[in-house]
Order: structure tokens, then sequence, then C-alpha cells
């Protein structure tokens, strides 16, 4: 019942990496039947509940139905029926496997039946060392690592998605397996990565999501709302962040340096030195006052952004705060590219020398622009020359800004919105064209049209981050941003449509490679090793066809003897790669075998012809030189691949339904059955498998 531990990674992905008693990662859906409720009353369970997508449900449950019956009950029906569901990965304790404990509060009992079936019964309060699950009351619990079996607190938090990870514990846990050549790489770990936590609740205009730090990032600075009031109303979306270089390069200076003199001079307490080296090379450049001229002259806001481009695709902007430093790299950059920089005011279209089909020059239609306080790229050059030309202003104004800027506060260091519906207007078309992947394109009219109610239904995202105590908050509210925190639902969406079609392109894929195998390299390699009589048995300098480990330079050839000096030595041959050595080895998924006549009208493996001639029993190898028989055919039937194949002497790839051949198979399988390519073959007839 494979089936249902592939359901064990679906459970456990919802706390990969945490620890016990101090763990790396929490994560709780508190309340699976609020969250449900909420999901269908908003936006995306009403566009989802829609009977324009009756086909596309339809369809996915019809991709779970293999699942469904060989576990015995609908798995996703399971889940969502629970009450609620916590998970706690803790630090590897003498195993490499993380600690692990999924706990699903009031779990259906037909999935509590069928995974104590599968899996040991365990006792709570004691450790799992293999995979276990119990039951407490009504809680299912499952653990694995070496985790102990017990309930985890259940969260009364009212929202949806609650996430957290420990710095504290995943630095000790990277200190515990980092050697000493990487504690410069384990210090700016510390330095840079603090503890946090997502929350996430659905809303009715989408999915309201704060990301929590414990500590407020160093560097940032307010956003200047000007710069924003500056950019055109009808931008699709703009997100900015303001900079402050020098606070940033305060705080990180030392354990940068420390990392950048254990890279350069292999010990990093030379930060001194390898600052002035640093300097020297940057002052070739024109960078004066080394690193931290280049840091810590960086003040400004940066800012993205998406505008309608003109086009079927939207456009993208970015712009960066000049420094002295930025300019010299740019303008370095630009000229080594045979490039000359904008001036103040100016845009130039970027082009790349040499990077064709054949060599030419190409513009691929983006631009570099320069003004007083930012650099800019973007691939909307009409956007930015109009904005250059100061011929662009309102985004203050527009509902998506206005809405951003009334819920910032004054000390707001991140701050953006999408003006969802004419986003989602430009991307109705996209979603079209893209959409043909499920189910060949039956559905692409209901994906069409949810997507159209979508950019009616949607209101503008709002994204704010700011400090929040002695941390920082970053919030997103709206539907097209509040996409990225349903990554439960995404996951299970994505994972119903692609993977039964990525399973299959794996089996097809590893079919092509078996059956160009046979052809291209195992029939090719026959052919040289015959015409070179590396094997001639019988003295008539005619050669013999070879079994694959001779094939593959693994084995020596056979020659007129088992003594004999002429003979070709193993490793002094490689015709075919070394993979291919016999049915022992597996080659993308396939295993491989040759057999060659055995003189007497039936036919021998290698091992078979090895102990003959090594015994002195030469056969008669006329037919040897005329005929041999390859196959190919599925390590595990219907996993990596659905088809027998067969080659000959002729060059022909035969192929025969797997569930129709016994495997492993003998050397004329296919020479019996409806739909055989093969003549039957006894000792009386002569060795013919065409």
């Amino acid at each position: 019942m494979r089936a249902l531990y592939a359901l064990l990674p679906a459970l456990c992905s919802f706390g990969l990496s945490a620890a016990d008693p101090a763990p790396l990662l929490e994560i709780a859906l508190p309340d699976l039947q609020r969250s449900v409720t909420r999901f269908d009353a908003g936006i995306y369970g009403t566009i989802w509940n829609d009977p324009s997508l009756d086909g596309l449900r339809r369809y996915l449950n019809s991709e779970l139905a293999p699942l469904e019956a060989d576990l015995g009950f609908n798995p996703t029906t399971a889940i969502l029926s629970s009450a609620g569901l916590e998970a706690r990965v803790s630090a590897p304790v003498n195993s490499s496997d993380p600690w692990t404990v999924v706990q699903l509060r009031g779990a259906d009992p037909a999935l509590a039946a069928a995974l104590r079936r599968e899996m040991p019964d365990g006792t709570l309060g004691q450790a799992a060392n293999e995979p276990s699950v119990a039951l407490d009351g009504t809680t299912l619990i499952l653990a694995n690592g070496g985790a102990t079996l017990a309930p985890i607190p259940a969260s009364s938090s009212s929202n949806d998605l609650e996430l957290r990870w420990f710095a504290d514990a995943i630095i000790a846990l990277a200190r515990a397996n980092t050697g000493p050549r990487d504690q410069t790489a384990l210090a700016l770990l510390t330095d840079f990565l603090s503890s946090g936590s997502l929350q996430a609740e659905l809303i009715d205009t989408g999915v309201s999501q704060r990301l929590n730090l414990d500590t407020m990032p160093a560097g940032l600075a307010p956003v200047d709302r000007q710069l924003l009031a500056r950019l055109p109303a009808e931008t699709l979306m703009a997100f900015a962040a303001g900079i402050d270089g020098a606070a940033w390069w305060q705080a990180h200076q030392g354990v940068i340096m420390a990392s950048v003199a254990h890279e350069m001079l292999g010990d990093a307490t030379q930060t001194e030195a390898a600052e002035q080296q640093i300097a020297g090379l940057l002052a070739g450049f024109g960078i004066q006052n080394g690193l931290t001229g280049l840091f810590a002259d960086m003040q400004g806001t940066t800012v993205s952004l998406v505008t309608a481009g003109g086009g079927l695709y939207p456009g993208v902007s970015i712009a960066i705060p000049r420094s002295a430093g930025i300019d010299a790299l740019i303008n370095l950059s630009m000229g080594m590219g045979g490039m000359i920089a904008p001036q103040d005011g100016q845009l130039r279209f970027i082009v790349l020398r040499g990077f064709g089909n054949r060599g030419e020059t190409i513009a691929p239609g983006a631009v570099v622009g320069r003004d007083a306080t930012h650099w800019w790229v973007s691939t909307d050059p009409v956007f930015l020359a109009d904005y250059l030309e100061g011929k662009t202003s309102g985004w203050d104004t527009s509902t998506a800004g206005a809405l951003a800027l009334e819920r910032a506060q004054a000390d707001t260091v991140m701050l953006g919105a999408t003006n969802a519906p004419a986003l989602m207007r430009t991307v109705v078309p996209l979603i079209a064209l893209g959409s043909g992947f499920i189910d060949e394109g039956r559905h692409v009219e209901g994906l069409a049209q949810a997507a159209l109610r979508l950019a009616r239904a949607a209101e503008p995202d709002t994204f704010i981050g700011g400090p929040k105590g002695a941390g920082f908050q970053l919030e997103v509210r709206g539907a097209i941003g509040g996409l990225s925190y349903l990554s439960t639902g995404q996951v299970a969406l994505i994972a119903a449509i692609a993977i039964p079609n990525l399973m299959e392109s794996r089996v097809k894929s590893s079919e092509m490679a078996a059956s160009a195998s046979l052809r291209s390299g195992i029939f090719s390699g026959q052919e040289i090793y015959r015409s070179s009589a590396h094997n001639d048995i019988d003295s008539d300098n005619k050669g013999e066809y070879a079994f694959l480990p001779q094939l593959a330079g693994l084995e020596d050839n056979f020659g007129r003897g088992p003594n004999d000096q002429d003979r070709t030595r193993a490793g002094n041959l490689e015709i075919i790669s070394s993979q291919f050595s016999g049915p022992e080895q597996d080659v993308n998924g396939y295993h491989y075998q040759v057999w060659l006549p055995d003189g007497e009208g039936g036919a021998m493996d290698y091992a078979t012809a090895k102990a003959r001639f090594e015994a002195g029993d030469l056969w008669q190898a006329n037919p040897s030189e005329s005929y041999f028989i390859a196959y190919a055919w599925p390590v595990d039937p219907g996993e990596t691949g659905h088809r027998v194949f067969a080659i000959t002497q002729t060059g022909t790839v035969r192929a025969q339904r797997a569930d129709l051949v016994e495997l492993p198979p003998v050397w004329n399988a296919m020479a019996n059955g409806e739909g055989s390519e093969f003549k039957v073959v006894t000792r009386s007839t002569a060795w013919d498998p065409q």
C-alpha cells in the first residue's frame, strides 16, 4: 500500500525543520473547519466553487481516484474534515533524520485506521525510532526520526496559518554540523538570521498575512513618498524600500570582512589587510574608500514596479539609488560591453554583443536610464522616457496607492500596492495561453473565466513594512499577494494536476532512453566489436558479437582460448558506457542484457559463456558471427516503464507491453504470444530471432 506512504511527506511538509525540546520550526492550522468556511465565503471560494469550474473539479477528483481506491478513502476529504493540525520538527539526535511530529486533531476514522494498519502502533510518551502512529482520543499523532509520540499543544489563534522558526536552534544545529573551515559562513548566518513568524488569515478580499521578525533588520530607512508620487497612476504594481547603506555596513562590516579575509588570505582575523587589498582593486575601477565607499554611500529608496508595457507582457522596471560607487560600477560595466552610459535625464537601450545564435549583436529591448537620484533598468522604454522627462505622476492618488499610504505609518520602510484588477486583466490572456497543460486544454475556458472573475472582483493589494517593537513586521493584504501564503492549497492543486503528468513523463522519458540505448548504443557497439574481430573463438578471422561486459570494457574478450595472449584485456576497450554491464546494472529505470547463440540452436547469457570458455568448452561460434539479441525491461513495471524493448542484428527495436512478458525475460521471451515480433526458435531450426 505504497500510496499511503505517499501521504506522509505531504503531512510532514507542514513542518519540515523544527526541534524538540528546542524546535527549529513549528506550524499550525489551528481550525481547519473555520478555514474551510472562510475560504468558501471569500473571493477564492466564490471563484473556485463557480459552476464554470465544475469540469476542472471533476478532473482533479478523477486524478485522485486511483489513490482513493488504494487507500479506501479520499485523502483530501479526510484531511480537510479534521479539526486542526500542528507539526513540530526537531534537530536530529543520534540520526540524520529530523525529529518530526505531526498531529491531526479530530482525524477521520478511515485515515486513522489506514495509517495504523500500515505503520507500527506507538505508545504515547515513547520515542519512535521508526515512523509510528498513535491515537490520543480523536487526535492522530505521527512521529519519525526518534521523536516522542506526544500531543502538541493546540493553538487557539484566530489565524488560519501560523509558522514560527527559531534562529538560535537553527544556528546551534548548523554549528554542530559545521567544520572549522566553514565557521565564517556560520558567522554570516548568525549575523543575518532572525527568529520570526508568519501568520495568515483568510478574509473576504483574499488573505491578510504578517511576516514578523524578532529583530529589526539593519539598513532600512523610511520610504521616500515623493518618489512614489512621481510614478504613474496606472502602475500595475509598485514596491519601495528605504535603504541606509551606512547603517547596514556598520552593522555587518565585521562579519562580512572576516568572511572576505578568510577567503582571500586564509585568516579571518586579517580583516584590515583584506580591506586594503579590496580598496586597491576598487580604486582601479574608480571607486574610492573601498567597500565602505561602495556601501555606505547608498542612501535612498529602491523601487520595483510593473507597468502595462504596451504589449502582451507587462513591463518591469527597477530603480536603485545613485552613489559614487554605483555610478562607477555601472559606467564601467556598460563601457566593457561597448555601450555608453546615459547622462541625467537620458536612457539608452542595452546592446548585447556576441549573444545571438550566431554571435551577432542583439538588443533585448531593455533600457538603462538615469536621473539625479536613481539608476533605472526597464523593459518598458515608453514609461521610463516619460518618467525621466517628468511626465508621470499620480500613484499616490490612485486607488491602490492611496490605500497603501492610508495604511502606512510615518516610519514605514517598505511600502507598496498592487492594482489587482488591472494586473489580472493583463494576466487573463496569459492564463488562457498557458492553461493547455491541464487535461489537454479541456479547461481553458473555465480557467480563463475564473481569472476574469478575479479581475473584476479583486481589490488592491497593499504591502506595508516597518518597525514593530524591537522587531519588524511586513503585512500583505489582498487577493493577489495573498496567494503567496496559500501554499497548502497551491501545492495540493499543483500536485493533483502535475504529479500524475510528471510521473507519466518520467516513464515516457525512461522508455525513450531505453529504446535509444538499444539502437544507438548496443546495436552500434555490436557492429563495431564484430567488425574488429575482438571475439574470434574459431579462428576464422570473422568476429563474433559480444556481451555487455565486453562492450563496456569490464571483462576480457573471448579469444582463441583461455590463455590466448592476444586477447583484449578489460579496461582497454570501452565501446559503450560502463553503465551497461549487465542486468544487475540499472540505467534510467531499465535493466539490459544480451544473449548470443550457444551453437546448439539455443542461447546463452554471459555467465554461461564465460564458464564454458574458462572450462575449455568452446562452442560452435559461427551463429555468433550473425546473430545476437538484447533486451531492455523496466526495473519497476508501471513506475519506470510500461514496455519491454528488444533489438537484434537487424537494428530494429521491437516493443511489447511489460504485462505480456514474464520478467526477467528469457532470451526468446518475445517470440510467443499475440503481437510477437520474433519467430519461435527450437533446436531444430536456425538461431534466427528476427
